[in-house]
């Protein structure tokens, strides 16, 4: 994802759609890794910021079915 989007709301629309997949098809743990390098330090806080949980050194899970604050004002065209 583009540095130009983050933190203009499209991290979290994507996420959404994400949890939204993973309901539908009962998966129960979305899982990512953040990789550290000299370019991404803008993305240190990313998983943490949308409600991940840290597990064991930079992994970090949710579960698509807990309820969270991740308000966005973006919608797709599919939605309205």
């Amino acid at each position: 994802m583009s540095c130009r989007v983050l933190k203009r709301g499209v991290e979290k629309f994507v996420l959404e759609t994400i949890k939204t997949l993973a309901r539908e098809n009962e998966c129960t743990l979305l899982k990512g890794e953040y990789i550290e390098t000299t370019k991404n330090a803008l993305v240190k806080n990313h998983y943490n910021a949308l409600g991940f949980r840290s597990i064991v050194g930079n992994s970090w899970e949710l579960n698509p079915f807990v309820e969270q604050s991740n308000r966005n004002y973006i919608q797709s065209k599919e939605n309205g």
